[in-house]
């Protein structure tokens, strides 16, 4: 039987108190955290938060880290820890100078009130734009670099990190990738120039990567957002597109294949910058920018 999505709740996120660029998504308490970067009037982008809950709806929008003399914050990856609290991961580098290498990275701890930000240790780069990870034994497995694609491994007091898996060369230059667990094994599911969806396995916990290969679902380079279930399914965000980032569709993988669902967002303009999250209740959420990066849409849909 094929799976049934529904879009139940549509939100127009049209008072952003800032240009909304890359986001993250989390779980947290009965809802969802939101990290993206932003800019106001002119300003470097910085980093913003804002949680979303059924009977609330969204707070307030706070700024959470800002930078200086001329740099800026990018990347947010908005992390639910195990014991409920999060962890807003994001890069710090001049502007135009492109994500840093190494250093200059910062973690936020985020309850009610965002905490003060605290730089990673030297040579940490934290988790990039998605802050879901996967479990491997008593660690948590992140992407943390995509050219080469670097994975890094971190303990559950999220200070001690450690490089595991480094893919360098890869077929089909496949970047901005999103890293799931499927079975016993992971998969990351990449952005490309080769006109589809690329996709690298490991069956072994991450200690060793098959090469690259191209899925049947296209993409036109731009920005994918994929999340494991709490079925252990695969929901994939995408433009099902070889150009232009329209229309916004949604996928699942499960039982070995691609099902193609619902189209999210159709029309003029560009749906681009999706992140997606399951809150507790087991609703799927959707945030994208909606055709411009002054205005953002969040979707609520019921899976079956």
């Amino acid at each position: 039987m094929n799976p049934v999505i529904n879009v139940i709740e549509e939100y127009e996120l049209t008072e952003l108190p800032s240009s909304f660029g890359s986001a993250s998504l989390a779980a947290a308490g009965s809802g969802i955290a939101m990290a993206w970067q932003g800019s106001v009037g002119g300003v470097p982008d910085s980093i913003w938060h804002a949680t979303f809950s059924a009977r609330k709806g969204w707070s307030e929008s706070r700024q959470v880290a800002t930078a200086a003399d001329g740099k800026q914050c990018w990347d947010p990856a908005v992390h639910a820890t195990a014991t409920g609290g999060q962890y807003i991961f994001y890069a710090v580098g001049a502007a135009g100078e492109g994500r840093p290498a190494a250093g200059l990275q910062g973690m936020v701890a985020s309850g009610k009130r965002p905490g003060a930000p605290r730089p990673l240790p030297e040579g940490v780069l934290g988790p990039q734009r998605s802050g879901q990870g996967v479990k491997r034994r008593h660690e948590v497995l992140f992407v943390t670099h995509d050219q080469p694609i670097r994975i890094d491994a971190v303990t559950p007091t999220y200070r001690k990190w450690a490089t595991v898996a480094t893919i360098e060369g890869a077929r089909f230059d496949p970047i901005e990738p999103s890293l799931c667990s499927c079975g016993d094994g992971f998969v990351l599911l990449c952005r490309s120039g080769c006109g589809n969806l690329v996709e690298i396995w490991s069956h072994d916990q991450g200690e060793t990567w098959d090469p690259p290969r191209r899925s049947r679902l296209p993409n036109p380079g731009s920005k994918v957002e994929a999340i494991t279930l709490k079925d252990e399914r695969i929901l994939l965000v995408y433009n099902h597109s070889t150009e232009g980032r329209r229309p916004l569709n949604v996928a699942l993988y499960q039982h070995e294949t691609w099902i193609q669902g619902p189209v999210l967002a159709q029309g003029e303009g560009q749906f681009s910058f999706p992140a997606a999250a399951q809150s507790a209740d087991g609703l799927v959420h959707v945030v994208f920018a909606d055709g411009s990066r002054d205005r953002a849409r969040h979707l609520v849909m019921q899976l079956t």
